[in-house]
């Protein structure tokens, strides 16, 4: 061996692979930016679940922030004060840093109770208890219905309209009112969902009365120490809400009562409309349009395909199932759809209108081959492991405790006015819709935090610097008015 060759072997680095070096950063952002990509079938989910929640939530703020401002009582307001460590805050002559410390002491109580209280549904739930805690919430949400229903309808009527109204009268017809709401909200079976909807922003809209009745500094306080609070339940190992969550899953009994369900609209019903259906095209056409559009060697998509033989007998029991009278090109039309299995199912569903599909029949689930954009596909698979994403899709559920808060934080805001109103209630709903988008990346996320904290800013916002800027404006003429 000469000196060249043993030179050129002692240095030679078999281990080295220089492409690797060379195009490993843009690798790692090629696989970083795949791994940040949302699903387009999430993105519309999660755009049609905020269209779902946003009438409900907007209803229960606007309603709350009426309440609050044209539904005065001295007596709730002195009552609600009795809850506070520190009473009096607002009306002291305190320097602002020692009121934002007695509101954190009150908030800071308030969040303890609520800590155990959580804590105490969760050892419940633990302890096999959920009907203790089931008729707790129905007794509370009939007192609540019934007393403080009648109180604000006699402010209302009596107060603020000087109508008269005699007891009797009241009590059959508010008696009725509590009765049935407990029964839209704990029962449900044979009621209209839109009852039980209607109820339950009706319960969130007296709640967040009473609690904007609380000292303002306590009341602000509070909304903030319950956005970390949300955090740490929801988001850490040992959060409460986390645990429950996790029981309820496990047990299958949902917390009674305490969740806001609204349906979501199908996403991809109006994406069938690019379908021919039976009504439009007959049956020999379509079948030879789409063997003339089947793809072509295209990359078979692994994560959604399944094997050539099953894909096959799928599409045979299919045509079967719909009486069609080209089951013969049941082959053909597996052969030419092998590499771009899902499409076939989206046109064949769409042609012959399936609605639903059994889990005894062989071939995906409706949710599987609609419940995902073009790009993504669930593993299919035989018998009933098929994706049963598509139940899911159909409501969005919001709990309880979120209205009331998102009510409380606007109702508060609007007894400074209109324009601080108006900027709070847009935080809100754009805090909502930021953290129903997020849900696309992950599991799980608290409703309350974003929206608070957008809240809580804009409401500084707007009292310390844009109403007074206003106010200045006006007082100078400038607008002209």
């Amino acid at each position: 061996m000469s000196g060249d060759e043993s030179n050129s072997t002692m240095y030679e680095e078999p281990l080295l692979d220089k492409s690797r070096v060379y195009h490993a950063p843009r690798k790692e952002r090629q696989l970083q930016q795949e791994s940040e990509q949302v699903d387009l079938g999430t993105v519309i989910h999660q755009l049609n679940s905020f269209f779902a929640v946003v009438w409900p939530v907007s209803n229960a703020i606007i309603c709350s922030s009426l309440a609050a401002t044209y539904i005065s009582d001295p007596v709730m307001t002195q009552a609600m004060k009795t809850y506070m460590y520190y009473q009096d805050i607002d009306s002291s002559e305190l320097s602002t840093a020692e009121k934002t410390e007695e509101a954190l002491l009150n908030a800071l109580l308030v969040i303890i109770f609520i800590a155990f209280l959580t804590f105490g549904v969760v050892l419940l739930y633990k302890c096999n208890g959920v009907h203790l805690f089931a008729w707790y919430c129905i007794m509370y949400s009939a007192v609540l219905l019934g007393l403080m229903g009648s109180k604000l309808v006699v402010i209302v009527l009596c107060g603020n309209l000087h109508w008269v109204i005699d007891r009797i009268s009241l009590t059959i017809v508010m008696y009725n009112f509590a009765m049935v709401g407990v029964l839209s909200i704990f029962y449900q079976k044979g009621i209209p969902g839109t009852l039980e909807r209607g109820y339950l922003i009706a319960t969130s809209v007296i709640v967040a009365w009473q609690l904007a009745q609380l000292p303002e500094w306590s009341v602000w306080m509070l909304l903030l120490l319950l956005g970390f609070w949300d955090l740490f339940a929801v988001l850490t190992p040992v959060g409460p809400l986390r645990c429950l969550v996790d029981l309820i899953q496990e047990k299958g009994t949902p917390i009674p009562g305490l969740l806001f369900e609204a349906e979501v609209e199908k996403f991809h019903i109006g994406e069938r409309r690019r379908f021919a259906t039976r009504d439009t095209v007959p049956e020999e056409i379509f079948i030879r349009r789409l063997l003339l559009a089947a793809p072509g060697e295209s990359v078979l998509q692994g994560h959604g395909a399944v094997s050539v033989d099953l894909f096959r007998r799928q599409v045979h029991s299919f045509l079967y199932d719909q009486n069609s009278q080209c089951q013969n090109r049941s082959e053909e039309l597996a052969t030419r759809f092998e590499r771009n299995q899902l499409r076939l199912w989206r046109n064949l569903y769409s042609y012959y209108c399936v609605d639903y599909v059994s889990q005894q029949q062989p071939y995906p689930d409706i949710g599987a081959v609609f419940g995902t954009s073009m790009d993504t596909y669930p593993a299919f698979a035989g018998g009933s492991s098929y994706n049963q994403e598509g139940d899911e899709d159909k409501s969005i559920k919001l709990g309880l405790g979120d209205f009331i808060f998102y009510s409380v934080l606007v109702a508060r805001a609007s007894l400074h006015g209109f324009d601080v109103f108006a900027a709070c209630f847009l935080s809100i709903l754009v805090g909502l819709a930021i953290t129903l988008y997020l849900l696309a990346r992950y599991d799980a996320l608290p409703a309350l935090p974003i929206s608070l904290f957008l809240g809580i800013i804009t409401y500084l916002l707007m009292i310390t610097i844009i109403s007074p800027l206003l106010e200045e404006l006006q007082r100078g003429n400038i607008f002209g008015i």
